[in-house]
């Protein structure tokens, strides 16, 4: 089936590596596995980025006194709320990335990523797959294709 040459490493790095042609001018090599599993961390956070984000900051109506020395070395400039407001903004910037990827996707790609990550409730993979109707091949094998397409529009390939 396959030349004798090539041995399993071999045939296993070259189905794990993919090439993208773009326009003949240059090549991108990625590896899909860990793009894909950068693409699902990232994704499996989203609700905690965004519950982040949407959070008010505020400022304590009274003084906090304690006795305890404080290091003003560690955080020099950085009071609590600083840090809750750069959190915030950072989460903000972040879900809005992330929101922008998924625009571009197709239709089908929104709709697998919406109803595995950004569902409002934990629901289970065969749930999925069983209420489309379709295989477990087909939704992982679709699902993956998903999330490699979100990794290339995320930042402009930032998890590539």
């Amino acid at each position: 089936m396959f030349p004798q040459k090539w041995g399993s490493s071999k045939f296993s790095r070259l189905i794990q590596d993919r090439s993208i042609f773009m326009s003949g001018l240059f090549e991108i090599s990625i590896n899909e596995k860990q793009t894909i599993a950068k693409a699902r961390k990232l994704l499996e956070q989203y609700h905690r980025i965004k519950r982040v984000a949407m959070q008010e900051v505020s400022q304590p109506l009274t003084a906090q006194i304690t006795s305890m020395p404080t290091n003003k070395a560690k955080n020099q400039n950085s009071s609590k709320i600083e840090i809750g407001v750069q959190r915030k903004l950072d989460a903000a910037e972040l879900l809005k990335s992330i929101d922008q990827a998924i625009q571009v996707l197709s239709d089908k790609d929104k709709h697998r990523i919406s109803s595995k990550f950004m569902n409002g409730t934990q629901i289970f993979d065969y749930e999925i797959y069983e209420a489309e109707n379709i295989s477990q091949a087909t939704y992982y094998r679709q699902l993956n294709s998903a999330l490699l397409n979100f990794a290339e529009c995320y930042k402009g390939g930032q998890l590539l």
